[in-house]
């Protein structure tokens, strides 16, 4: 008799239960979802608010503002000449080349 118990427990109990177990867990999972879907709600009570919750908190600049390049440069004053053929009067703006460029070759 002892052994048709073992074998009821072991055959029909822990299948049922185990069953019962992971229909509960999955049923848990799903409210959960169905109340906070993006997993952005508040924290259950009692709980320490993971990293995600909490607020990020602003690094500072790691280059000053008064750091960067700058770039000195000479405004050159450019020539506006119009002229008229006939009926057409045409505008033509010229600007003297950039002068100041040094060239360098380069050697492998």
């Amino acid at each position: 008799m002892s052994i048709l118990l073992i074998l009821f427990i072991f055959f029909i109990v822990v299948p049922l239960v185990s069953a019962m177990y992971k229909i509960w867990s999955f049923r848990r999972r799903v409210r959960r979802f169905m109340e906070d879907p993006f997993g952005q709600g508040r924290p259950s009570p009692g709980s320490r608010p993971s990293r995600e919750a909490q607020p990020q908190r602003r690094a500072s600049k790691k280059i000053p503002d008064d750091v960067g390049e700058y770039v000195a440069f000479t405004e050159y004053e450019s020539h506006t000449s119009t002229e008229s053929t006939g009926k057409k009067s045409t505008t033509v703006r010229t600007e003297s080349q950039i002068t100041d460029v040094e060239w360098v070759d380069i050697e492998k």
